[in-house]
């Protein structure tokens, strides 16, 4: 299989196992739950290509995280409804599930 695309799908279902939990910890519920899981199918891949393309430089990384953690945030204040704070629980999802996947990943 394609070195990419396995990248594509580990960084995907890592995302999914750590996320998923995150959310429910920071009071996501209910549909808003499908809500992460589909909106980190729509962000994961993009930027996980973003940092393959950037060779994954350190400023490269603030970058594409800080765009990720604005676009749920707006997926998650505009579409959900459990989430008091769509993008703190965007920032703190994503934030964990980097450092975590860059510890398991070394």
């Amino acid at each position: 299989m394609n070195e990419l695309a396995v990248k594509f799908g580990i960084s995907l279902a890592l995302t999914w196992v750590l996320e998923l939990p995150a959310s429910f910890v920071l009071g996501v519920r209910g549909k808003d739950l499908l809500l992460v899981f589909l909106v980190n199918l729509l962000t994961n891949p993009a930027a996980v290509l973003a940092s393959t393309l950037m060779r994954d430089g350190f400023l490269a990384q603030i970058f594409i995280e800080t765009v990720v953690i604005l676009v749920e945030g707006w997926y998650y204040e505009t579409y959900g409804r459990s989430s008091r704070r769509p993008y703190l629980c965007a920032a703190v999802c994503n934030l964990f599930s980097y450092f975590i996947g860059k510890i398991l990943l070394l």
